[in-house]
């Protein structure tokens, strides 16, 4: 902090509850106001105070007082913080509007003044908020212009931005969110509208409270229609509705031509348009009509405000009660789990029997589910909790076997089942090149296969050798998934079983055999002399494969068919008989869904 050797206080030019302001010199010789704070400073302040300071004296604008610096002196024993200012040499209004009649245009330009400087302490990063505008601290200096002076209260808490934990302000002039601690930008220019009604109607604030709520309204009765509007905007009890500093000046701006300089007088074309010739009778009924209506929406907006009120007090009681009791299902969970697990060993290694290990577990829990059953909606409860409860107290029910079931297949199963696909898929190809490289080998004549077959059959060799790779890990993956699902379902094993092994085990689409069929020509149709063909079968022609393809070995079972297309049409059953009552176009779709099932393109497109 600066030094204090230079600096000689005088008069004393002001005091408050917090400080008591000095006239004084400093070792350039200049005139400056020196402010000292009555609380003393604390040894870990003195490093917020400065950069608080700091803030302060980058604010660089002309109506408010540069700050020098500041410095911490000792006074009575006590370590006392001082702020150097420029010194403003001029007159408060607090004091210079009871000594001088101001006419409107005058209390247009104080007020746009001010919000001028709300503007530029309202842009500051951070955002630097007076918190006690009031007449007393806009100063008038000699030239005319207003300068806003005591940034105390600024000064306190500049490094915290908007200071929501403070409150300070004078009474009358604060905002209500001011008032709870809560202050923002859009405070400050609530008390620049107090400013206002107190400068046009000469009502001090303190008259206008009735309780801690200002009652400005029936003050400005006699103010023109488009002034209490803007009163309105920048007086308005709800934050988010009341005017910004920019809002505000912008529309103040707009109302210069709404004031009636009266000193002036009329002029004898303008008569009929005078308010001394407004009826006075008319302007009382007027009045009270104004001010019934205004005293209506006041009242409004009143009870709107404490049903928004009531309304976040609900909502946030019910939200805190959710996190509450969200946490106690979580500790639940895991309690819950964690012992089903220790059972789970339990029954497992014969300690105890599966009904009496499941008593155990119901008697354990029993009392903490009830109570969030008591609470909360059954279907608003933790899933899992649920899902492991219904299991464990209403384990005759089919349904809650199959949902816990599906539970654990989720849990435990399902990624296993996206490693058994990729490597079925993988079996299913090298299948098809093995058939491939077979029926090459065996139309080879025996100049190729001098040059050919050795790396022909070796090629086939290494892929049988990843066949029988890939079929033990299909055999150690299934084994895995049965060991789990032989510990955590306790109840129709065997059926689960059969529900998931065709798709575990490998006893699904890949069984089918394929065999190449070589490219080359062949005649296609019936000969002309064919009475019993059908004339769509002629004539004969030539017909030239340009690629070797695959076709299945055998006709198209109906375990094949059932497994790709979920059904089974056949009039004559048998898992290994063919299957028939298929049209060509059910043959199409099954070629389809058999594509998709072993990881290839759909080949037809059906319309």
């Amino acid at each position: 902090m600066d030094s204090s050797e230079a600096i000689i206080l005088g008069n004393i030019l002001g005091e408050g509850a917090s400080a008591v302001t000095f006239k004084a010199q400093d070792d350039h010789g200049r005139t400056v106001c020196v402010k000292q704070y009555k609380t003393s400073v604390q040894s870990v302040d003195r490093d917020r105070i400065q950069r608080e300071i700091e803030v302060l004296k980058r604010l660089n604008h002309p109506q408010i007082p540069a700050v020098f610096g500041s410095y911490v002196d000792r006074v009575n024993g006590r370590d006392l913080l001082h702020v150097v200012q420029e010194f403003v040499d001029g007159e408060d209004l607090a004091s210079w509007s009871k000594n001088n009649l101001l006419d409107q245009s005058t209390i247009v330009q104080i007020l746009i003044d001010t919000l001028g400087v709300l503007e530029h302490l309202h842009v500051a990063q951070p955002p630097i908020l007076h918190r006690d505008i009031k007449l007393s601290n806009l100063m008038r200096r000699l030239d005319g212009r207003i300068v806003l002076i005591d940034f105390g209260q600024a000064v306190q808490d500049v490094h915290r931005t908007l200071g929501q934990t403070m409150v300070t302000g004078t009474i009358g002039y604060q905002a209500p969110e001011q008032i709870v601690g809560d202050a923002t930008p859009k405070s400050d220019v609530y008390s620049i509208g107090v400013v206002a009604v107190e400068l046009w109607t000469g009502t001090p604030a303190y008259k206008m409270l009735q309780g801690q709520i200002l009652r400005w309204e029936k003050h400005c009765r006699k103010l023109p229609l488009s002034v209490q509007e803007w009163l309105d905007a920048v007086l308005h009890p709800e934050v988010s509705e009341r005017y910004t500093s920019q809002q505000a000046c912008a529309h103040l701006r707009q109302l210069t031509e709404a004031f009636v300089d009266t000193s002036k007088g009329g002029s004898a074309d303008s008569d009929s348009t005078n308010p001394s010739m407004i009826s006075s009778n008319f302007l009382e009924l007027l009045d009270d009509a104004i001010h019934d209506e205004s005293e209506s929406k006041r009242k409004q907006r009143e009870t709107e405000h404490r049903k928004r009120m009531s309304q976040d007090r609900d909502t946030e009681h019910r939200q805190q009660q959710e996190q509450q009791w969200t946490d106690l299902e979580r500790q639940l969970w895991l309690e819950m789990w964690t012992s089903w697990e220790r059972l789970l060993d339990t029954i497992e290694f014969g300690k105890v029997s599966k009904q009496k290990g499941l008593d155990i577990f119901n008697k354990a829990f029993i009392e903490r589910v009830e109570e969030c059953m008591r609470v909360r909606q059954w279907g608003d409860m933790n899933s899992d909790v649920v899902t492991l409860w219904n299991y464990v107290v209403s384990h005759a029910k089919v349904e809650t076997r199959r949902a816990y079931q599906r539970w654990i297949d989720i849990k435990f199963v399902h990624d296993k089942k996206e490693v058994q696909k990729n490597k079925r898929f993988r079996i299913v190809h090298l299948r098809r090149e093995v058939a491939m490289v077979s029926q090459k080998l065996q139309l080879q004549s025996w100049w190729q296969s001098m040059l050919m077959s050795t790396s022909l059959q070796q090629q086939k060799s290494e892929m049988e050798t990843e066949m029988v790779q890939l079929d033990s890990e299909l055999d150690a993956l299934w084994k895995e998934v049965e060991r789990i699902i032989r510990r955590y379902v306790l109840f129709d094993f065997e059926v689960y079983i059969r529900r998931i092994e065709g798709h575990i085990e490998g006893h699904g689409t890949d069984t089918h055999e394929m065999v190449c069929i070589p490219k080359g020509e062949f005649m296609m149709g019936a000969l002309e002399a064919d009475e019993d063909a059908y004339d769509y079968e002629k004539p004969r022609h030539n017909v030239t494969l340009t690629r070797d393809f695959l076709m299945g070995k055998y006709p198209v079972t109906q375990a094949l068919w059932e497994n790709v297309m979920g059904s089974n049409p056949s009039k004559f059953k048998g898992s290994k008989r063919p299957v028939e009552q298929v049209s060509w176009f059910d043959a199409v779709a099954f070629c389809n869904k058999l594509s998709e099932k072993e990881g290839l393109d759909p080949c037809y497109t059906i319309t």
